[in-house]
């Protein structure tokens, strides 16, 4: 299944494309699923009810050309929701269509985002979240670089994205994740001075049960890397997967996919209805201990379905099912690791 979700429409200023135009060319490329994600950032944007005057100016030269006035806006909410809606009124038969938004993010506004996701939240689908600028400056203006140096500038802007994870968990996947390289006008920074923040930054995401994007608008930007680039994908293990098709993938890692798109959402509750019934033995047990390590480290509850019962020992609670009536609960005192589990 082809799905996009990272998309811009004429709800953004950085794209002219109206709506209709990027679900018929989704439909065209055979996409089963897309969702919308406009762009909002305050601190730099101001929502259209607010009082004062509209500031205006030019495009960035990719989305939208220079000599274009856009206005300094974020999403109008009710004419883009009622508009979405419209869209999967006429395309729902072809197309599944999502409501998302592209947050773009600052330790200073996180209140503001909060009070979006109270007014707005229960029309959302999915949220990304990105650093589109630090200190309210910008990087595809060069207003952020100016007076700093390469280690600097890059340095300023991991903190700003460490500080943000760490206080924000209203969002889904954290998107462009070395989104400065886009702009830097010194070229991609070696990547060991910025491997240890990243680090960090990755181990809150996962914890969390966040996604990673893979942008693919480097090609379009005529970068020579994919964002985040190579080497920042090898760092949580996906490197050697960046150019592989679901089919592609063997059954533990489709698997492993599989969870964590469930997980993307941040549910409280995740079932798996035979998880490893389709695996071989080594990788049934990599996923047992995946789902372990979440309810774990995250807090979730994980319910597993299985006919199995010597999955029994690595549970907290185990409820005997017969004739679709519970016959029994059991607590178990002392659950045992995933990795030491044999059947």
């Amino acid at each position: 299944m082809l799905y996009d979700y990272h998309l811009h429409s004429e709800f953004s200023d950085d794209s002219h494309t109206p709506m209709e135009a990027q679900i018929e060319r989704g439909i065209a490329l055979g996409l089963d699923e897309m969702c919308f994600t406009d762009h909002v950032d305050y601190g730099i944007k101001k929502d259209w009810t607010d009082a004062g005057e509209i500031g205006w100016r030019g495009g960035d030269g990719i989305g939208t050309p220079k000599s274009s006035l856009e206005p300094l806006t974020n999403v109008h909410y009710p004419e883009y929701f009622a508009k979405l809606y419209r869209m999967k009124c006429t395309y729902g038969d072809k197309i599944a269509i999502k409501n998302g938004l592209e947050f773009g993010i600052q330790v200073h506004t996180i209140p503001q985002y909060e009070k979006l996701l109270q007014d707005y939240g229960d029309q959302l689908d999915f949220v990304l979240c990105s650093i589109h600028q630090v200190e309210d400056k910008e990087f595809w203006t060069g207003d952020f670089m100016k007076g700093r140096t390469q280690d600097e500038y890059n340095e300023r802007y991991y903190q700003e994205m460490l500080d943000v994870v760490k206080a924000f968990k209203g969002y889904d996947v954290l998107a462009h994740v070395d989104l400065i390289a886009r702009y830097d006008p010194a070229g991609p920074i070696a990547f060991e001075k910025i491997q240890g923040i990243l680090t960090e930054i990755f181990k809150i995401v996962i914890a969390d049960g966040k996604g990673i994007e893979l942008n693919t608008s480097s090609v379009r930007y005529g970068l020579k890397d994919s964002q985040p680039a190579e080497e920042v994908l090898r760092q949580v293990g996906l490197g050697e997967r960046m150019d592989n098709f679901p089919a592609q993938l063997s059954g533990g890692e489709q698997q492993r996919v599989s969870i964590a798109r469930a997980l993307a959402k941040n549910p409280k509750l995740l079932l798996c209805d035979e998880p490893t019934g389709a695996l071989d033995y080594n990788t049934g047990k990599q996923i047992l201990k995946l789902l372990q390590d979440t309810c774990r480290e995250t807090g979730r509850t994980v319910a597993v379905v299985t006919h199995n019962s010597a999955f029994c020992e690595i549970a907290d609670r185990v409820i005997r099912v017969r004739s679709g009536k519970a016959e029994s609960v059991e607590i178990n005192e002392h659950p045992a690791s995933a990795e030491t589990l044999e059947w």
